[in-house]
This record gives structure tokens, sequence and C-alpha cells, in this order.
């Protein structure tokens, strides 16, 4: 389902016996196309690569039978089965076949062990950009940008931290 169908559908479910509960504000997520006025896809900053090659994602939203997530493969609402509370672990995304635990869901709980482990890396991050004489601001919808001084944009954003990371290998690559 698209991001405007989701919006839709937990809207006309927030109020029902089985109520949508909203875990993340989907204002906060990245919404495209970027430049139409209707969006149908998403992206979840808050979802990650793991060592092991699979995407941890948390739920955006939840119902006594349903979690919602956004897909990282195809950047729309996917539902899977909530078993009393019990989502998380692994799951087959819906979008086209690929290998079996393609993505696990995380409880939402872990966010908070993931707030702390991105400010550690921001403070970090921040002390790399300042090298370059560049700073990290955030755009207020979760992302991160990479400014001067003047606060002019200085790589495209809004980015990920790892996109803010993989930009400043770049530039100590080059310094070097």
């Amino acid at each position: 389902m698209t991001i405007s169908e989701f919006r839709q559908y937990a809207k006309k479910w927030s109020k029902g016996q089985d109520p949508v509960k909203l875990l993340f504000p989907l204002d906060r997520l990245r919404l495209l196309p970027a430049n139409k006025k209707r969006k149908t896809h998403a992206v979840d900053y808050r979802s990650f690569v793991d060592s092991e090659g699979h995407w941890n994602i948390y739920p955006i939203a939840i119902d006594n039978y349903h979690v919602y997530i956004v897909c990282p493969f195809c950047q729309k609402i996917h539902i899977h089965g909530n078993n009393k509370g019990h989502y998380e672990g692994p799951r087959c995304p819906h979008c086209f076949p690929v290998q079996a635990n393609s993505y696990n869901i995380l409880d939402i709980s872990d966010t908070l062990k993931r707030k702390e482990e991105n400010s550690m890396t921001l403070n970090k991050l921040k002390t790399r950009a300042k090298a370059h004489d560049l700073f990290i601001r955030k755009d207020g919808k979760g992302g991160y940008l990479l400014t001067d001084f003047l606060n002019r944009l200085m790589a495209p954003g809004p980015m990920t931290l790892e996109e803010v990371e993989m930009w400043l290998d770049d530039l100590d690559e080059h310094q070097q």
C-alpha cells in the first residue's frame, strides 16, 4: 500500500474496535517523489542493514492483529502479523521474491538503544565534519544536512547518518 493509502487507512481505523496506533510520526518519514504533491513512497531512516546483510526495520504502526512497516525494497507499506504484541523477527517482503528472512522487524523499544548509538555516532561525525569546516544539521524530518558555516548545503540532502559518514569518508580520503 502506498503511504497516501496508509494515511487514509490509519485515519479510518484509528477509532475502531481494533484501532491502528501510530508508533512513529508519518511526517518524519522521507516521502517520495519529492517533486509531486501526492506522495506514494516512503523511506524510514531508522532502517539499517546489519553485518549479515539483512535489513532491520522498526514498525510505524500496530493494531491487535497487524504490524505496519515501510519496506526498504519497494518503499511501500507492508502489513505483517502481530501475535498479540509479539511481532519481532525475520520476515519476507511481499513486493518481490527474495530469499527468506530478508528483513527483521525490531521491537520499537530498541529504538531508544538505537537513538543512544546514533547520538554517539552523530557526535563523532560532527567532529569529523568540523575538520573540513562543515557542520551536520538536522533537517527537522529525521534527516541530516551537511552544510558550511554560512548554512549552505554542501552535499545532497537530506541524508541518513550512514550517508553523511560516507560523504565524510570521501572527503577524508581526498584530503590525505
